[in-house]
């Protein structure tokens, strides 16, 4: 019985990396700016098993903030009219806060 949990945990594994969960904003050439209303949207396919999660502002480059910044909390998934899809879009208003970069 070991054995079999042991082979079953790569397979699961493997099966969490084939969520597909593109962002369609924002976006290189629509990028988001301070003081006015930034779209961030969003879709995926269903059977990922998420029905609510969190959206938080991060930056690799720790010179310019250090943590996230929460920018909505249990945002729920909306069913899309395509076959089998979810998604979701928000306005996010970036405040005087938030270093660009």
């Amino acid at each position: 019985m070991l054995i079999l949990s042991l082979l079953a945990l790569p397979l699961a594994a493997a099966n969490l990396a084939t969520i597909y969960w593109p962002v369609y904003a924002p976006t290189a050439n629509t990028p988001w700016i301070q003081g006015q209303t930034n779209l961030i949207s969003w879709e995926t396919g269903g059977g990922t098993g998420v029905e609510v999660f969190d959206i938080q502002l991060h930056n690799v480059n720790e010179t310019i903030m250090h943590g996230f910044l929460p920018i909505a909390l249990r945002v729920p998934m909306e069913r899309k009219g395509r076959r089998n899809n979810w998604g979701g879009s928000l306005e996010v208003q970036l405040g005087p806060e938030v270093t660009p970069g």
